[in-house]
């Protein structure tokens, strides 16, 4: 999971992050890939995933977004991992679990992009952390959950 651009865009607070899972790396690899087949196949995979164990998708995801330093996650990783917890996030996309969310996987989630908004130094990364903070706003916001 490491890339060229691990250590000069992550604060120092968040360095000390552990190693994110290999296999969710790869994945986020897949779905960027150029080559049709590969990320198609990704794509299936991540729907299987959703549907089958919402909760650990989520928990790899975040610890993709907070992984930053030399045995970290590139840029583009962390900036995928903040895109598909906004969409699991999201009501009515293809990738929605919120519900199906354990409330410790929730409050780790929220957390992890509170602390992605304030630590990141990465613009990008950043952005689409507080892209998934306003969609799980609005999610919450719909369902008359607890925000914090």
């Amino acid at each position: 999971c490491l890339g060229t651009k691990t250590a000069d865009s992550c604060s120092r607070q968040q360095s000390t992050m552990a190693v994110p899972p290999q296999g969710t790396c790869e994945l986020l690899k897949a779905l960027q890939s150029i080559e049709a087949d590969v990320r198609k196949a990704a794509e299936k995979k991540l729907e299987e995933a959703v549907k089958a164990a919402p909760n650990q998708l989520v928990g790899e995801l975040i610890a993709v977004l907070a992984a930053c330093g030399a045995a970290g996650a590139a840029v583009e990783l962390r900036q995928q991992a903040a895109v598909l917890l906004r969409q699991c996030a999201t009501t009515a996309h293809k990738h929605e679990c919120w519900s199906e969310l354990e409330p410790a996987t929730k409050q780790g989630l929220k957390s992890q992009l509170l602390a992605s908004l304030e630590q990141e130094t990465n613009n990008t990364v950043r952005r689409n952390a507080g892209s998934a903070i306003s969609s799980i706003a609005d999610t919450v916001a719909e369902r008359s959950e607890e925000v914090v």
